[in-house]
């Protein structure tokens, strides 16, 4: 009975919103001794935080329990606090300070070894954050990561997200973040034996440390403690030993101040070898002591192995054989416990590249079903497409005279053979394609697999973009797309399609300048001349040779402005620039890395901009480049 108390207390602790069933009493029931103290170890922890948070308001909140996580000893109070401040963020939907309590959560798993959770949590609170935008916190996953897959000896990832933390912290001027991704690479760099590399990260890390950041006194007092540490590590290496001494000193002195045992035991540990190593015998018995009287009880192993190997290495060489053989004994003792974690290490290691391989094979079936997907659903809006024309021809028929009609008819023919030739070839690839992957699934390799994977959507991507256009175009032709012009701002419409084409832009290596400082406002439909933009600038980018530049120009006329889209790619002949906005003739040709189109991209064009009462027109030269202008109606 005592137990299902303490669990109902539990649920309104944490403002759970469920209410326990019967089962979960049951279970509760079935508890035995040790969960019952469990549980009443939580229940303290939640009083005392009950106490602490009495009275207070919501950043006052957030601030106790964010400073136990940063500064308390305790992982169980620490794992207590995380939780309660995710779940506080959770019921409020703080979206920022769910955010932080995701990668608190991570954080105190990694505190406990928990490598794997860790791992999760951090994922968990890195998709989190790029969700909200919240830069600082996928900064501080990246280096958590980085600790971890350090942990781990897995030092490519180490290496991988620590400069992932450390270009991304550099961009935003977060300086804390900085030296924090600057002092892990030190203690990176140490393990790979670059120490004049690891001593040049600990005084970046400290250059940006003492620049003006929101970070608390804490947090930078504990940054220079690690920095004077590392360094206290790396000197020895450069046979520079009491520059080691002073910086391991002034490490321990502001740990001191913090309460940090952890980094306390470090440098006392590593103060004995320095001294045994400089031959100072009875400093290097003081500090292994030292050392090993802080950690006594706690799980230090690899701290408490080097205090008594310095110890059996200075009574040796003072002749105490007795004493020597002692620490030796101990020596060995913490030897075996380092061993036993480091199989843990290993364990965890292999556990987790289980985990992703499972989650590999997983990702490679759900593509595949993916790609299936998509061709049903091309075959599906194909017939859909066909359909429609055909309802749009019967329609036409009706409304025009004989004449007309001729000509229509003429139109249409051509443009079906035309469609028709460029639906054949990428749907009878996709059959073949289809057919291959059915037949030979499994007797293929991963490469050839994921290669013929590739090819299927890159056909599907050309049927889905030349049916999309077919559809536009259609409803145009029906008149069901009509107008709905507004007052926009020019240039925030053009930033905005220069950031959505950026990756293909850079794919080339191709710069894209906005030659405009003033702001234009201009009355259209800004869909329609987003969808201009787009185009216009995507064929820009097909055209263009690798490492070049493209331009886009607004020149303001009377009544109007002239926006124009200059490139320096492969050009048009005189004679196709007539054909550009011809539907019955084909002309669409491949980009400079072989990109496919659609032909009807610029039809598109010509059909919105004329909707809004502008023109558009085309200059090029052959192997010179390309300029294509459109007006649009000033806001008057």
């Amino acid at each position: 009975l005592q137990c299902i108390m303490h669990t109902s207390k539990l649920y309104s602790m944490f403002n759970l919103k469920i209410k326990p069933k019967i089962s979960f009493y049951i279970i509760a029931i079935l508890f035995n001794c040790s969960s019952f103290i469990s549980i009443a170890y939580s229940e303290n922890f939640a009083k005392q935080f009950d106490n602490l948070l009495k009275n207070k308001n919501q950043s006052q909140i957030y601030k106790i329990l964010q400073d136990t996580i940063d500064k308390s000893n305790d992982n169980d109070k620490i794992n207590f606090a995380a939780n309660l401040y995710y779940q506080t963020a959770n019921n409020q939907n703080n979206k920022p300070m769910i955010s932080k309590g995701l990668l608190n959560i991570a954080i105190s798993h990694w505190l406990m070894s928990n490598y794997i959770k860790t791992i999760e949590h951090l994922s968990n609170a890195k998709k989190y954050a790029k969700s909200i935008n919240d830069t600082s916190t996928i900064i501080t996953a990246n280096i958590y990561f980085g600790l971890v897959y350090g942990r781990l000896r897995d030092f490519p990832n180490v290496e991988k997200y620590l400069n992932e933390a450390l270009k991304l912290s550099k961009i935003t001027n977060n300086h804390f973040e900085t030296a924090s991704s600057l002092w892990n690479m030190a203690y990176l760099n140490l393990f790979k034996l670059n120490y004049t590399e690891a001593i040049k990260n600990c005084d970046d890390a400290n250059f940006y440390l003492m620049k003006k950041n929101d970070k608390s006194e804490y947090l930078n007092k504990f940054g220079l403690g690690l920095i004077f540490y590392y360094k206290g590590l790396i000197f020895p290496y450069l046979n520079q030993n009491d520059s080691a001494i002073v910086n391991l000193h002034k490490s321990r002195k502001i740990n001191s101040e913090l309460n940090n045992n952890y980094l306390i035991n470090a440098c006392f540990s590593e103060l004995a070898w320095v001294y045994c190593n400089k031959g100072v015998l009875d400093s290097a018995i003081y500090y292994a002591d030292k050392c090993i009287e802080l950690t006594k009880g706690s799980t230090f192993f690899e701290y408490l192995k080097r205090s008594y190997e310095a110890k059996y290495l200075a009574y040796e060489k003072l002749g105490n054989t007795k004493l020597a053989y002692e620490s030796f004994k101990k020596y060995n003792e913490m030897s075996d416990s380092v061993h036993k974690y480091d199989a843990r290490v290993t364990a965890s290691k292999h556990e987790l590249e289980s985990a992703m391989n499972d989650f590999e094979i997983e990702k490679k079936r759900k593509e595949a079903e993916l790609n299936f997907t998509i061709l049903i659903s091309a075959v599906v809006m194909l017939a859909l497409v066909l359909v429609s024309l055909l309802i749009y021809s019967r329609y036409k028929l009706k409304s025009k005279t004989e004449k007309q009609l001729a000509k229509l008819n003429a139109t249409k023919d051509k443009f079906f053979t035309i469609i028709s030739h460029d639906l054949k070839t990428p749907i009878a690839s996709f059959n073949t394609l289809s057919s291959l992957l059915n037949e030979y699934y499994d007797n293929l390799s991963n490469e050839d697999k994921h290669k013929q994977i590739n090819l299927l959507k890159e056909s599907s991507g050309n049927i889905l973009k030349l049916l999309d256009n077919l559809l536009i175009w259609s409803r145009i032709q029906s008149g069901r797309i009509s107008t709905h012009p507004e007052i926009m701002n020019l240039n925030d419409l053009i930033n905005l399609e220069i950031q959505n084409l950026l990756q293909t832009a850079n794919s080339k290596n191709i710069q894209i300048n906005a030659l405009f400082n003033e702001n234009y406002y201009a009355f259209a439909d800004m869909d329609m001349i987003s969808t201009v933009i787009r185009n216009l600038l995507s064929n820009a980018i097909k055209f263009s040779h690798n490492n070049s530049e493209i331009n886009i120009e607004v020149i303001e006329q009377n009544d109007f402005y002239e926006v124009s889209i200059i490139d320096n790619g492969i050009g048009i002949a005189e004679n196709d620039i007539k054909k550009l906005f011809k539907i019955d003739i084909k002309h669409s040709t491949s980009g400079t890395n072989n990109e496919k189109g659609t032909g009807l991209g610029l039809n598109l064009c010509k059909e919105f901009i004329e909707m809004n009462g502008g023109k558009i027109r085309v200059e090029s030269t052959p192997n010179i480049g390309t300029k294509v202008s459109f007006t649009i109606n000033k806001n008057i």
